[in-house]
């Protein structure tokens, strides 16, 4: 029975441990791309949902002006460090795509 407890305990603070050691390996980038363009709330809604299918994107905020019809778009992504040349690179162009299908005009991108 001793030996049962022993290997739960030993089990459950490896499972602990691996966890831990995973999401040091992650990097986190923020960036910002402004736009322009009158649009409504349905249309934000869109931008930050096709956000989140970008690969890597973790969090997504908005920040829209309706009197000036200019926005900005804040983004964080997590991925594993460049080891080779095997790590998928991100790329900028899928959010001005993303932008631009929804009517709206990329201004600037910006890494923080």
């Amino acid at each position: 029975m001793r030996i049962l407890g022993g290997l739960l305990l030993l089990f459950a603070f490896l499972s602990v441990h691996s966890q831990s050691t995973e999401r040091k390996d992650l990097v986190e980038s923020h960036f910002t791309y402004s736009f322009s363009g009158a649009t409504d709330q349905q249309q934000l809604d869109k931008l930050e949902q096709g956000m989140y299918q970008i690969k890597g994107i973790t969090e997504v905020k908005i920040n829209y002006k309706w009197d000036s019809g200019m926005g900005q778009l804040f983004c964080t992504r997590v991925s594993s460090p460049r080891i080779g040349e095997t790590v998928e690179e991100f790329n900028p162009a899928d959010i001005k795509r993303l932008i631009s299908e929804l009517g709206l005009a990329p201004v600037e991108f910006k890494e923080l």
